[in-house]
C-alpha cells in the first residue's frame, strides 16, 4: 500500500465547499463527491465554520488572533524567571539576576 500525500486546501476552497452545503442545499456526500474530497473532510470543515465562524481557516500556518495571543502569553510565562528569583536579591540589597556577571 502506498502512502498518500496529505492534501491541503486554500481557505477560499474550504469556504466555498462549506457554502455548497450550508447555502446551496447540497448534501455533504454529494458536494464532497463533486469536489473530489472525502465527506469526512467536508463535515470537519463545516463543523469548523459552525464553531469558529468567520475566524475559521486563517490560512496555512497562521494562528487566529486569540490563539496567537495565547501562544505569546505562554511563551512569556515560560521565559520569565520566577518572581522570587528577582525580588529576593533586590529586597536584601544584593545584586539582581541581571546584574550578575556571566548570566
Amino acid at each position: 500500500m502506498s502512502e498518500q500525500e496529505k492534501r491541503s486546501y486554500t481557505p477560499e476552497f474550504k469556504r466555498e465547499a462549506v457554502r455548497l452545503v450550508t447555502e446551496q442545499g447540497y448534501k455533504v456526500t454529494e458536494a464532497a463527491r463533486n469536489l473530489g474530497i472525502n465527506p469526512n473532510v467536508l463535515t470537519r470543515l463545516k463543523n469548523q465554520v459552525t464553531s469558529e465562524g468567520t475566524k475559521a481557516f486563517p490560512g496555512k500556518g497562521r494562528l487566529t488572533p486569540e490563539k496567537e495571543e495565547e501562544t505569546f502569553v505562554s511563551m512569556i510565562t515560560l521565559m520569565a524567571p520566577p518572581r522570587s528569583a528577582v525580588m529576593e536579591p533586590l529586597q536584601s540589597g544584593q545584586k539582581g539576576v541581571s546584574d550578575t556577571p556571566g548570566n
